[in-house]
């Protein structure tokens, strides 16, 4: 059970499944089913899942900062009342992980701002984080050393011995190069932390600077020279390169650049698992060309780069060339000459507006890069108005982006080019969008009739690309005013009159549409609340089999049943009883098998929550009929 449970979150912490590996341990953790071997570590399991989620899961920087916290916080717990556990020295690596990430936040702060008082205290912040982070990494490293040493010679001793098995030589062997491979990681990661302490120094002289980088430069070439051959060599010698950049060596960084960007396939379609690291160096080389000051081969080269490289797109070092890019874009246009400097400024707006949604290190540079070019631009361009409301958009700023897009709107049809004119349809539809999703915004906040307001403008036109969307939303808008109508039967009346409406509009209007079907589990919730579970079912279990909603008919369906079975008095009914569980238990399956086959043909996508729902839920059905079915097993198939 314990090996299962460290492979589960193993390969959901791959898949940067950052909320599920919580739910999973707030799940073993209520069930009483965490392994024995796990309970010493379940704050420090709790607190790598939440730094995941941190990452890739959280919706806004408040609910991001909350989790770091909570992380940081189980991991003290875990320290403060394991010290001698052997998974201290993970515990270290990861709590210098977290100081680092706060060091690198500060970083990024400081170059989006032009304000030198404000950019001095993001730097002196960063460095104390990176201060906190250097005796974390410090400590790993001792204890994962000492790991691999004993390990090594526990591996010896057993191919000494003829009679020890495959399997167990097998399993010594992975362990003892998982702990060689911590050991030089956390080795690395000294040396970057004291490069990024000498980030926090502006002047290029200072002692403490020139200090730092001699320090990484070396921890990075000592890891590179006994290690040539591994991913963390390879890695250490990139770093070792822009060590010696910043010092002021760019001979030898060009050198050091070049050794590391001659393992580049030409074939780009082949994934080695080196292209982070390639990128990162691709861009350090780009900064050092601009350093020598070929800005113009620069600019020169980049887009064809870019282009090549766009497999490469959701990597840092790929983003740091495209910002590098935008930089001399906006550079450029202030030298031009005025019909020219509206086109360069369309091209990096164009660049920043797809910058902002590709998290990276250098996401926030762009979109304060993005605002700050804004100011300048986009009264008189609806190419450049339109980049300006997407951004606005991004940020969730839907009264401004609904402002900008009406005067982009209003730019393209009043504009005498033809192909600015041919813009008209595409911006109608951004507008449409952002009164969408202020109206799911809304409906967030319980403002269910101005939803109903707003959606209803937008179904009214029925060749809109959202329509269906839009009404399906006012329905469930409709639906969450009937439930709160409950206490007065004359207002319940005319809710429910009026979700039937809206709900009739959208099943005749786009009636093969799944949108279509969302309206009809509609009118099935609409049941339940009164009470009509029979009718209810009915409609769930009516949802067309090749709608992308069966599944969440069936469940629903299913969830019913059970409903009926476990609340309804059946249960204890031997003609009835049986043959509503067996139906509650056949939705169910269904359901499951329905989202399996779902994601299975696009398995990168998250899976729905739906599938977990229904999955819990039938196996808790089987649970109470005796079935050996463990809730979340199909989180095994995914």
């Amino acid at each position: 059970a314990a090996d299962f449970t460290r492979e589960f979150l193993k390969e959901a912490a791959n898949r940067r499944y950052g909320r599920v590996m919580v739910e999973y341990l707030i799940w073993l953790g209520e069930s009483n089913k965490l392994p024995v071997e796990l309970k010493e570590t379940f704050d420090l399991e709790m607190s790598k899942a939440l730094r995941v989620a941190a990452t890739t899961d959280a919706f806004n920087k408040e609910e991001r900062e909350k989790w770091q916290a909570e992380s940081r916080e189980r991991l003290e717990k875990f320290l403060k009342e394991h010290q001698d556990h052997p998974e201290v020295a993970s515990a270290q690596s990861t709590f210098g992980e977290l100081a680092m990430e706060r060091g690198l936040a500060q970083i990024r702060q400081s170059r989006g701002t032009q304000d030198k008082a404000l950019k001095a205290r993001h730097l002196t912040e960063a460095r104390k984080a990176f201060e906190d982070a250097r005796p974390r990494f410090v400590d790993a490293v001792a204890r994962f050393e000492k790991r691999f040493q004993e390990m090594q010679s526990a591996l010896e001793a057993m191919q000494a011995v003829k009679a020890t098995s495959v399997n167990k030589l097998n399993k010594a062997q992975s362990m003892t190069e998982d702990a060689l491979f911590d050991w030089l990681d956390n080795r690395f990661k000294v040396g970057l932390t004291e490069f990024y302490i000498a980030e926090t120094f502006e002047d290029p002289k200072d002692q403490a600077r020139v200090d730092a980088l001699a320090k990484a430069a070396k921890q990075f070439d000592d890891i590179y020279q006994d290690n040539r051959e591994s991913l963390v060599g390879l890695t250490a010698h990139a770093w070792h390169g822009k060590a010696v950049d910043e010092a002021g060596d760019l001979e030898l960084a060009a050198d050091i650049y070049e050794e590391v960007l001659a393992n580049v396939d030409a074939n780009l379609k082949i994934e080695t698992g080196l292209e982070g690291i390639f990128a990162q160096v691709f861009y350090f080389r780009a900064l050092l060309e601009i350093k020598k000051g070929n800005t113009a081969e620069f600019a020169k080269t980049a887009p064809e780069w870019l282009k090549t490289f766009a497999p490469w797109r959701k990597m840092d070092g790929y983003q740091g060339i495209n910002l590098e890019y935008v930089k001399v874009l906006i550079a450029n246009a202030e030298k031009a000459p005025e019909e020219e400097q509206g086109k360069l400024r369309a091209v990096a707006l164009k660049i920043l507006k797809d910058m902002k949604l590709v998290p990276s290190e250098h996401q926030d540079e762009a979109i304060l890069t993005l605002r700050r070019l804004g100011k300048d631009v986009g009264e008189n361009n609806p190419t450049e108005a339109t980049a300006l409301a997407d951004e606005a958009a991004k940020g969730g700023n839907w009264d401004e982006a609904e402002a900008k897009y009406e005067q982009a709107l209003k730019l393209a049809q009043d504009s005498k080019k033809a192909n600015e004119k041919k813009l008209v349809g595409d911006i109608r539809g951004a507008l449409e969008q952002v009164r969408y999703r202020r109206a799911l915004a809304r409906f967030g906040e319980a403002k269910y009739d101005e939803v109903l307001k707003t959606c209803g403008e937008i179904a009214k036109n029925k060749e809109s690309a959202i329509g269906p969307q839009a009404a399906a939303l006012a329905v469930q808008a409709a639906l969450m005013l009937y439930a709160q109508s409950r206490s007065d039967p004359d207002a319940q009346a005319k809710a429910l009159d009026r979700l039937t409406k809206i709900a009739a509009y959208l099943t005749e209007t786009w009636p093969d549409q799944a949108e279509a079907d969302d309206a009809r589990i509609a009118m099935g919730q609409a049941q339940l609340v009164q009470g009509k579970f029979e009718a209810a079912v009915k409609v769930f279990e009516e949802v067309n089999p090749r709608s992308q909603r069966y599944g969440n008919g069936l469940f629903l369906a299913g969830q019913t049943h059970w409903r009926l079975y476990t609340q309804g008095g059946e249960k204890a009914d031997p003609a009835k009883g049986p043959q509503r569980a067996a139906k509650a238990e056949s939705n169910l399956q269904q359901a499951v098998e329905f989202f399996r086959k779902k994601h299975a043909e696009r398995p990168s996508d998250p899976p729905p929550h739906s599938w977990r729902k229904a999955s819990y839920c039938s196996g808790r059905c089987m649970s109470r009929w005796g079935m050996a079915q463990r809730p979340w097993s199909f989180w095994n198939r995914t």
